[in-house]
């Protein structure tokens, strides 16, 4: 008895089917990924700005020494270095998690960051935990106020698409990330400013609302609040 096996047009249909199936579901699981990363983002970001409250409460960092402390970077707050000006005060226990172990630290296909001012006239901001940061008065007055943070995907358009901020207002804002040149990855991350309205100046400026755009050329579309 002769087996019949299948004809080329036979497999040609099937590898056709396929194709057309994978083009739906392939899209789909992108979408779906993409969403996830950015829930998770969110809340990485409301998880962080928790972890700055208490950072600040306990006065891991108190520079001016006036017994009132000021906001950290990622890598002091999550235990993985000594807090700044460790001779003052060094941190006992994380106050985020230890995966947050580097200056821009990634987590579920976004990159974060802290931003304090490391400039005396307010004008600058950095996410450099060596930089010398909070040393003078000025900076640490500041640092007691305002703090920014950003989640931004590690590659627009795959992991993610919008960018986060977040302030010690504790409201998380969104920018859709439209630009022509998109917020991505470490070959374009977010301006320290890139969330503050009016001018990018510490002392000056102020964190986004609802319509305002920031200082970032390619985060030039209005932010908008979460919720």
């Amino acid at each position: 008895m002769r087996r019949r096996g299948f004809t080329l047009i036979e497999l040609m249909i099937v590898i056709a089917i396929i194709a057309i199936i994978a083009a739906i579901a392939i899209p789909q699981l992108l979408r779906s990924r993409i969403g996830a990363n950015e829930t998770s983002a969110i809340g990485t970001l409301k998880a962080i700005s928790a972890g700055q409250e208490q950072f600040r409460t306990a006065a891991c960092v108190d520079a001016n020494r006036n017994g009132i402390g000021e906001y950290g970077f990622l890598v002091e707050m999550s235990g993985n270095q000594n807090c700044r000006i460790s001779a003052i005060n060094v941190a006992n226990s994380p106050y985020i998690p230890g995966i947050f172990n580097a200056d821009v630290s990634a987590k579920s296909g976004y990159q974060f960051a802290t931003f304090l001012c490391n400039a005396d006239n307010g004008g600058g901001g950095t996410n450099v935990y060596g930089a010398a940061v909070g040393t003078t008065n000025a900076q640490a007055a500041i640092n007691e106020e305002n703090y920014i943070c950003y989640g931004w995907p590690i590659t627009a358009g795959r992991t993610g698409n919008r960018v986060f901020a977040i302030s010690p207002q504790g409201t998380v804002m969104q920018n859709p990330n439209s630009g022509a040149a998109p917020v991505t990855g470490t070959t374009n991350p977010p301006t320290w400013s890139a969330a503050i309205a009016t001018a990018a100046n510490w002392s000056t400026g102020t964190f986004v609302t609802a319509g305002q755009t920031g200082q970032d050329a390619d985060l030039a579309v209005a932010w908008a609040p979460i919720g």
